[in-house]
């Protein structure tokens, strides 16, 4: 099994639960909140500002990967002409 789209489909995952858990839990800040409200608020929010972020990580790391094998193979590739042609 290839670990590339994995990782790719895992990272969108966390940033659509990132936003979710934003969405749910954080919402929309209290217009008069007291200092134990702002304080939650905060909290949640940056608990779903990190879980975007691993997930925006996750997600580079997949691409990043993708591209790395992609060019892998295509090295080894020529490689393998370039040694059949001359061998």
């Amino acid at each position: 099994m290839d670990l590339i789209p994995i990782s790719i489909l895992i990272g969108l995952v966390l940033i659509g639960a990132g936003f979710v858990y934003d969405a749910v839990f954080a919402g929309i800040p209290y217009q008069d909140p007291t200092p134990e409200m702002s304080r939650r608020f905060d909290d949640q929010k940056m608990t779903a500002i990190q879980i975007m972020q691993i997930g925006g990580l996750v997600f580079v790391a997949g691409i990043c990967g993708g591209i790395i094998s992609f060019l892998a193979s295509r090295l080894l590739t020529a490689r393998q002409m370039n040694t059949d042609y001359h061998g």
